[in-house]
């Protein structure tokens, strides 16, 4: 089980050191030692999580058992709604998360757990909402006599939220652990219900 920590700043004025400083603090308080670093310097919390370099390590290093330090919530991204996603995939995966502005920590089980419950219960009302508006747009489609297909072998709430990122089949393959081409054919099942189009990016016409 590793102990991972990830530094993230927004422009170049600032550096990485106090984040460090402090992560390194809490660890040798609770005993622990920093298996790995990972870093994402002068990249905006408003770029998708998954395309900073720094980020995209990490994500494809953690396992369950894993622990995640951060300073603050805010280092994962910069919206609630990417901040409540990622919470809830860790949460998911079995990967411990500290963050230290907030106080989040595993050790005191009560408090973690509430805090926990209530991420995952915004997630769980944002895949509610999706799941609705997915319904009521394939429903719009049939009407239409817009043929379907069979229901694709990826989460259609987790594709969404992804495409809505600005993230690239490829990576959102990755991401999910699916192939490419089940991607597209997800994609292309959303865009005959009409939920998605192709522009410069993915517009998701839902959530």
């Amino acid at each position: 089980m590793g102990v991972y920590a990830y530094l993230r700043v927004s422009t170049e004025k600032q550096d990485l050191g106090a984040q460090k400083e402090a992560i390194m603090n809490w660890a040798l308080k609770n005993n622990l030692t920093i298996d790995e670093f990972f870093e994402d310097e002068a990249v905006s919390g408003a770029k998708s999580p998954f395309k900073r370099p720094g980020f995209k390590k990490l994500w494809e290093k953690l396992r369950p058992g894993d622990t995640l330090i951060v300073f603050e919530l805010s280092r994962l991204g910069r919206s609630l709604r990417d901040i409540v996603f990622l919470t809830d995939e860790l949460r998911k995966r079995g990967v411990r998360l500290v963050s230290i502005k907030e106080n989040l920590d595993p050790s005191n089980e009560m408090q973690y757990t509430i805090m926990i419950g209530v991420l995952g219960l915004l997630a769980e009302i944002e895949r509610q909402l999706i799941r609705e508006r997915t319904k009521a747009g394939i429903e719009r489609a049939k009407k239409e006599g817009k043929r379907i297909g069979r229901p694709p072998k990826i989460d259609t709430e987790k594709l969404l939220m992804l495409l809505r990122k600005g993230l690239r089949p490829k990576e959102i393959a990755d991401i999910l652990g699916v192939s490419v081409r089940t991607v597209y054919s997800a994609i292309q099942r959303l865009k005959k219900a009409g939920l998605v189009e192709r522009q410069e990016k993915w517009l998701v016409r839902i959530g």
